[in-house]
């Protein structure tokens, strides 16, 4: 679980600059707006990755399901879809490491989301063996003596 929340906490902090940038945009703008759904969506991972999946609460395993699949992938790894790449995968990773620009955002909007499902992957594992152990109801009604 420590890595787990670790390695969402990285993820987390890598996506704060770009919302931050966003929310500073001087005129109103969707991506103004985009920008503090961003950042509210960032802080409440980061609570529930140290206040739930931290503790091993089953649900948080759950919020962070949502958070990644519906808050990150839209905002993370959609637009990347929209392009087409005229240059092939090796170009691409070269041109990410030697240069900043689209191919350096996107290398890195990719590894940010990476991060995030093998942070959601790890301690599935935890989570699936609690449920299907057959848990007791621990509610057990008192027996009436005569």
């Amino acid at each position: 679980m420590f890595v787990s929340s670790v390695l969402f906490t990285i993820a987390f902090a890598c996506l704060i600059p770009a919302c931050w940038r966003a929310i500073q945009i001087r005129e109103e703008t969707l991506l103004q707006s985009a920008g503090f759904a961003c950042l509210a969506n960032i802080f409440a991972g980061l609570v529930v990755t140290w206040m739930g999946l931290n503790r091993k609460h089953r649900w948080s395993w759950w919020v962070m399901f949502i958070i990644v699949w519906v808050g990150a992938f839209p905002i993370i790894f959609l637009p990347l879809l929209q392009h087409t790449l005229a240059i092939t995968l090796s170009e691409w990773v070269s041109r990410a490491l030697r240069e900043p620009g689209m191919p350096r955002t996107w290398a890195e909007s990719v590894l940010i989301f990476v991060l995030m499902v093998i942070a959601l992957i790890l301690p599935i594992k935890s989570f699936l063996e609690r449920q299907s152990s057959g848990q007791t109801n621990h509610y057990q009604p008192h027996e009436q003596t005569q």
